[in-house]
């Protein structure tokens, strides 16, 4: 994970407890790093540099296309934040992605101790 994410955690922690239109309402005023941070969780779910159980892969499989999306790097912000305001899989996600990223969080901090 890079430095983008080390700085957003907090707000992706925050994001996990809104509902959907709280979700909504955040992916419409937040800035391009959240947006991008996400889509670095997600990049980095689908090259297996998260590890996470199969049956939540199997959660996320039927989202897949949105997934790739969000992931390319060609997507634009804009696409990339209707996807997001509009993901009906962000509450299958952000459970699966922030204790990965707060487990590598924890990592470096960890080495950075060490």
């Amino acid at each position: 994970m890079t430095h983008r994410v080390k700085e957003i955690h907090r707000e992706l922690t925050k994001l996990k407890r809104l509902g959907a239109k709280g979700r909504k309402k955040f992916f419409k005023s937040c800035s391009k790093e959240c947006v991008f941070s996400v889509c670095e969780c997600i990049g980095n779910l689908l090259n297996a540099n998260l590890k996470i159980k199969p049956s939540h892969l199997k959660k996320l499989s039927r989202h897949k296309k949105t997934l790739r999306t969000l992931a390319a790097k060609s997507t634009s912000l804009v696409k990339r934040k209707r996807l997001l305001q509009g993901g009906g899989f962000l509450s299958t996600l952000l459970p699966i992605i922030i204790p990965a990223v707060a487990n590598l969080l924890g990592g470096f901090a960890g080495r950075a101790n060490g």
